[in-house]
């Protein structure tokens, strides 16, 4: 248990102290609340937010991107490896 000091001047007053049922029912309405913030800023209604697909759309384009730059290199590595061989033989 944590001791809670008095306020000034209170001096007669009786210490607090926070229990566990105190801790965990503090605990409670924070998660709740960053619940609400979270639903807030990443859900609308029950369905992400413009933000966050707009985010996921970028996040697959570019992956999209990456992936076809790597196929595309692979076809010009087999194309010149083709050519130069048919070169020296």
């Amino acid at each position: 248990m944590k001791k809670i000091n008095g306020r000034a001047g209170d001096n007669m007053a009786e210490p607090q102290y926070i229990t566990q049922e105190h801790y965990d029912a503090h605990n409670a309405k924070l998660d709740k609340k960053l619940d609400l913030i979270y639903c807030g800023l990443f859900i609308d209604n029950g369905k992400p937010c413009h933000q966050t697909r707009l985010d996921r759309h970028d996040r697959m384009l570019n992956l999209m991107m990456w992936i076809s730059g790597v196929l595309c290199a692979s076809v010009i590595i087999q194309m010149v490896g083709f050519l130069f061989s048919k070169l020296v033989t």
